[in-house]
């Protein structure tokens, strides 16, 4: 018989008690860490609204301790706001919220240190509640009131200002001890400011009217010749200068360059170089100028000869047919032919063409225009010469005597002139001065120095350069138009403005390639016989029809040679229309540099001289029988 077992259960006590010792371990654990979890909670967010209550109320702590004129408690509570602005940002930091509360807190006290530093010119002295204010807030009252004198010396250096009521200011704020050493330091250069007023004045109209290089010329002398706050403000205005300057002056440098005007690019180079050292673009044109400016250069002390010519004859043909006009074009002009032909024998003889404006110098000492003869320095061996040319206006008589009888500018942006050829009319660059001269250069650019071409001299007279300018005109125009046979022409306001603006397009491209503008009077007068009230009615239709084409000029080539000396009375009247360089006729170089004007005499080649060339001493340019074109009668 099989035995019976009995099977003991078995209770695991063991394993059961340690798992329940670790879920009561783990329980007590949550249960304290989130204990501290919520002490630290609320110990945080303590911290959190008290620190943000104190940057709430900052500013109304500081507002209400300036209401009471405790500025001991205002000047603690602005250092600590302060202190606080600039600490990294964070949970408890509220960087922000000072900032806020420390701009408001300097707002205003600007307000009130500004009304007091404005009511000090006229009280006589500081009261003693606003030194109380100046005194107790110590080094931020100091820093407003050094922004607010510094400001009204920057002011007076600018043209605006009395020196006499600042220095009182000044004096009268060293009574603040934290602002003491400060506007001492502006008394001690109140002499200094004085002395470069004027030099900042005229640097910031240059500024204002873009004339970059002028500006900054101004600006770098000032830095450069003084120290502490004018120095500061000198390059503050430079830096102003700068932001501005290199585009628009790399691109004039640009036409510069196109124009052959090297030394003049160099020069204004080496400005831009002092300006912004380390432009690569800039050394790179500097060198590229450097190469073309090698030649050896003398300086040159002698007269200078200066010679002039009118509209050429591009058709022979037509000039010497024999008519009532044969004559005075034979006399008074000459052949596109003889004008190459002279441009070969001046560059034979050694000549270089200068351009006349920049032979001298107008600057105002002590309120008086002084006339100065800027040193020339030209390759050596070569002769300076200026190049006239006159009457390019065009008028309806020249339309008889084989002249051009317009200039306008081509489809790739050059000056060509409409002339006749054969019986029609062409246009090119080979019926006027202005192109023949152009591709004379092309082939022979050492015949020009810097660039320089020539002076058209013009009147406003009939039309400018063929061309209706101004309503004015159209009366005489159609008046000669008429007793040349021809009809008259009816134009509206937009029509003479279309008109106007392709002249001064035609006038910038020859000033963008050297040539210069003068005035003969706006109606061709015999300025000797004038009266003054004549004269001082034509210079005011030359500066209100033609100027603002060409510019302010100012050379006076005076018609026909008519001339009145510096003495007349009626000289007053050309100078104060701006001329200062009066042009005569004579048959030897003569320049005279007067005390504020200059006079200069130009020889005329035409075909009168030409047949003449002895009696006005034409053989220093050439060669009279080589130059008389076989087309003359």
């Amino acid at each position: 018989m099989a035995r019976a077992v009995r099977v003991r259960s078995v209770r695991w006590d063991g394993f059961d008690r340690k798992a329940a010792g670790r879920r009561r371990f783990v329980r007590r654990f949550l249960a304290g860490l989130l204990a501290v979890v919520l002490v630290g909670a609320a110990a945080t967010g303590g911290v959190w609204l008290s620190a943000k209550h104190r940057a709430d109320t900052a500013y109304g702590r500081f507002d209400e301790a300036i209401g009471v004129a405790d500025y001991a408690a205002a000047l603690s509570v602005y250092r600590d706001v302060q202190e606080r602005s600039l600490r990294d940002a964070s949970i408890f930091s509220f960087t922000d919220t000072y900032k806020e509360s420390l701009n408001r807190m300097e707002g205003i006290l600007e307000s009130r240190v500004t009304a007091l530093y404005d009511a000090l010119p006229t009280e006589g002295g500081l009261p003693a509640a606003s030194l109380a204010l100046l005194d107790g807030m110590q080094e931020i009252a100091s820093m407003l009131l050094s922004r607010l004198a510094r400001a009204s010396c920057e002011a007076y250096l600018g043209g605006s200002g009395d020196i006499d009521a600042i220095s009182s200011v000044l004096a009268q704020l060293r009574d603040v001890p934290a602002a003491a050493s400060a506007m001492q330091g502006l008394l001690d250069e109140i002499p200094a400011l004085v002395e470069a007023r004027p030099a900042v004045v005229a640097a910031d109209e240059a500024l204002a009217g873009q004339r970059w290089l002028e500006a900054a010329t101004g600006y770098l002398a000032l830095a450069d010749g003084s120290a502490g706050f004018l120095h500061d403000v000198s390059l503050a205005r430079l830096e102003a200068c700068r932001a501005g300057m290199r585009e628009p002056v790399l691109a004039r440098i640009a036409v510069l360059m196109d124009g052959s005007r090297y030394y003049t690019a160099l020069d204004e180079l080496g400005t831009l170089d002092r300006v912004m050292p380390g432009d690569a673009e800039v050394a790179d044109l500097i060198a590229q100028c450097e190469v073309k400016t090698a030649a050896e250069l003398e300086v040159w002390t002698d007269p200078i000869e200066y010679v002039a010519i009118r509209p050429l004859i591009a058709d022979p043909a037509e000039a010497f047919d024999g008519d009532s006009y044969a004559q005075a074009a034979a006399d008074a002009m000459l052949t596109t032919y003889e004008f190459r032909r002279i441009l070969e024998q001046l560059l034979a003889r050694d000549y270089i063409l200068v351009d006349l404006p920049s032979l001298f110098g107008f600057p105002t000492v002590d309120g008086q225009v002084t006339a100065t003869r800027r040193t020339l320095r030209i390759p050596k061996g070569k002769k300076p010469i200026v190049l006239g040319l006159e009457g390019l206006n065009y008028y309806v008589v020249r339309r008889s005597t084989g002249n051009s009888i317009s200039l306008s500018l081509s489809a790739d942006g050059h000056v060509v002139s409409t002339y006749p050829s054969g019986g029609a009319l062409r246009t090119d660059a080979d019926g006027e001065a202005i192109g023949i001269l152009e591709s004379f250069l092309a082939e022979h650019p050492e015949f020009s120095f810097n660039g320089a071409r020539g002076t058209i001299s013009l009147t406003g007279y009939e039309c400018v350069f063929g061309a209706i300018v101004d309503a004015d005109e159209l009366d005489d125009r159609n008046a000669a138009l008429l007793a040349n046979g021809e009809s008259s022409l009816a134009m509206t306001e937009a029509e003479i403005a279309a008109s106007r603006k392709d002249v001064a397009a035609v006038i910038r491209s020859l000033e963008d390639h050297g040539w210069s503008f003068a005035s003969s009077t706006y109606g061709g007068i015999d300025v000797s016989a004038a009266s003054a009230d004549r004269l001082r009615t034509d210079t005011a239709k030359w500066a209100a029809q033609v100027e603002p084409l060409t510019g302010p000029v100012g050379i006076l080539v005076y018609p026909n040679g008519s001339w009145i000396p510096n003495a007349d009375k009626r000289m007053p009247i050309l100078k104060e229309a701006g001329f200062r360089i009066f042009c005569g006729i004579g048959a030897t170089p003569y320049l005279n540099v007067g005390r504020d004007s200059v006079f200069i005499d130009r020889v005329p080649l035409n075909g009168y001289t030409l047949a003449h060339a002895a009696q006005y001493g034409l053989a220093r340019f050439l060669d009279a029988v080589q130059v008389l074109d076989p087309a003359r009668p």
